[in-house]
């Protein structure tokens, strides 16, 4: 019997807002229908699952460094077979960099005796048909060459832009969002300094200056009934106190920073780059020799082991997919970890009992933060139609796009002209309909009502390393959040915003949950 050819999936996206599970969800689903239609065995396990989540290919990073560099040499070592499938949705998942390295790319898995299948227009490559078919490297080029462009006017449109607020860092704001001391007036454009809370910073140096560690400095300020920045209901935290004393803001250093996802051992990771300091930018209220000094003695300090505990980070906020009452964080001994169960179920009060174990969860919270403070839903209903509607015209112009260079496959090369300059000319619309999308997207976060704003504001900038506890996240997720329905089955957590709307987080496999045939 003839053995049946396996296919592998590869899923790339690059966007903060693709995190919301609609790109992943279609491109694998892309991947299982054509194999189920071609007779190909789709391998899904663990182990043969490459996806190269919120990673760019403008750069190579999936390539060179991402799942996509470790298909290849799965290649190279045997384990992936001659014969196989390699099923993407477009070209440009594969790569974004200059035509001829993408091309490179492409060659070396064919060559290799792999084909390559994109699922948007079905197309197969492999080294016969590059070989028989000249068109085909052609249509190849293309595609690569118009996904390089957009992502190269895109990157230097981003460079320019922060080129220049660093340049004018001092002249004015490149963020509305500062340290939880000053305030800025928008009026003026000048920081303001909030003496209430700077009078609790300098305490905190002061007290650190004569000798007190960061626990007893935050139980020293609970113990007074100083008040948090923030609205954490616990009071001051040993974290808290250590942000501050090692925040330059504080002698008026602003230290703007680029975000680059990389993969941690199949884990993604935003990895926050430092750039050049802006010296000058905010306001001190800390003078230079304290600074320092409290450096110097931050430095020199014994660390001690980690005992912080996992807490939920869903604490009133989880529901039950099943029956939408709350599921609550249960633990089994010391050495079970902890996990969420639906609270009647828990009490045989009418629901199915499983159990969802916490930690995934947290991580996938913790990976996603930034999505979720930069891509909230829109309050206002006609903004949120307007900008449904723009989508919908680039989605059309993009089904153009893809009708055309699929007629142009069955043309021969003295009547491809008149399709190919109809292609160059969508793509100037194309463009205006992205940036337009963008526009709408910003004006839809604008439109928040102002607490809001203030408290995604602070989820984004609070959490920039992921290195935040259960316990803070539940803290800032309650300002936002009116409840997250953990849903079991596909292993998405749905997130229900205060002000409307819906987000959806992965949590991921293999699967967390089961169902307790004890009760």
């Amino acid at each position: 019997m003839k053995a049946v050819p396996k296919a592998y999936s590869y899923v790339r996206f690059s966007t903060p807002e693709q995190h919301q599970g609609d790109s992943l969800r279609r491109q694998v689903e892309m991947a299982r229908t054509y194999a189920d239609e071609h007779g190909l065995e789709l391998i899904e396990d663990d182990e043969f699952t490459f996806q190269d989540l919120g990673r760019s290919a403008f750069r190579g990073q999936n390539a060179e460094e991402g799942q996509l560099k470790r298909f290849r040499r799965m290649i190279e070592d045997g384990v992936i077979e001659n014969g196989s499938y390699l099923l993407v949705e477009n070209p440009d998942r594969l790569s974004r960099m200059p035509t001829d390295q993408a091309i490179g790319v492409l060659s070396e898995i064919v060559r290799s005796g792999v084909a390559v299948v994109t699922l948007s227009d079905r197309q197969v490559y492999t080294s016969k048909a590059l070989d028989e078919d000249s068109f085909l490297i052609i249509r190849a080029v293309l595609q690569f060459s118009l996904g390089n462009q957009e992502s190269q006017k895109k990157s230097e449109r981003l460079k320019e832009a922060w080129k220049e607020k660093r340049r004018t860092g001092n002249e004015k704001p490149l963020t509305s969002v500062g340290p939880a001391w000053l305030r800025l007036d928008k009026e003026t454009g000048e920081w303001e300094i909030n003496e209430a809370k700077a009078k609790v910073v300098r305490k905190i140096f002061h007290l650190h200056e004569l000798g007190s560690g960061q626990e007893r400095i935050a139980k020293t300020l609970n113990t007074q009934g100083v008040k948090t920045f923030g609205r954490a209901k616990a009071g001051w935290q040993k974290s808290a106190v250590h942000r501050i004393l090692v925040n330059p803001a504080v002698v008026g250093v602003c230290v703007p920073h680029r975000v680059d996802t990389r993969d941690d051992g199949g884990r993604k990771r935003k990895l926050r780059t430092p750039l050049d300091p802006i010296e000058g930018y905010y306001p001190p209220i800390i003078d230079l020799e304290t600074w320092d000094s409290a450096q110097l003695r931050l430095k020199s300090a014994k660390p001690k082991g980690n005992t912080t505990e996992i807490v939920n980070p869903l604490a009133r906020l989880a529901r039950c997919p099943r029956c939408g009452g709350s599921m609550s964080r249960v633990e089994k001994g010391k050495r079970s970890k902890p996990f969420l169960v639906c609270s009647r179920a828990k009490r045989a009060a009418g629901c199915e009992y499983h159990s969802v174990k916490l930690e995934p969860i947290l991580d996938a919270l913790r990976n996603n933060v930034d999505y979720l403070a930069a891509e909230p839903p829109a309050a206002n209903e006609a903004l949120q139609s307007e900008l449904e509607a723009v989508e919908s015209q680039l989605e059309t112009l993009e089904d153009q796009r893809t009708a055309i260079l699929q007629a142009l496959e069955g043309l021969p090369r003295a009547k491809r002209k008149p399709l190919i300059t109809e292609l160059s000319r969508i793509e100037g619309p194309r463009s205006e309909l992205k940036e337009k999308v963008e526009e709408l997207r910003e004006a839809r976060d604008q439109d928040l009502p102002k607490r809001y704003q203030v408290a995604l504001e602070g989820l984004a900038k609070f959490f920039p390393d992921s290195s935040f506890s259960a316990g803070q996240l539940n803290a800032q997720l309650m300002q936002v959040v009116e409840k997250v329905v953990v849903d079991y089955d596909s292993e998405y957590l749905d997130i229900h915003w205060a002000w409307g709307g819906v987000s959806h987080v992965r949590y991921w496999g293999p699967k967390t949950s089961f169902k307790d045939e004890t009760l």
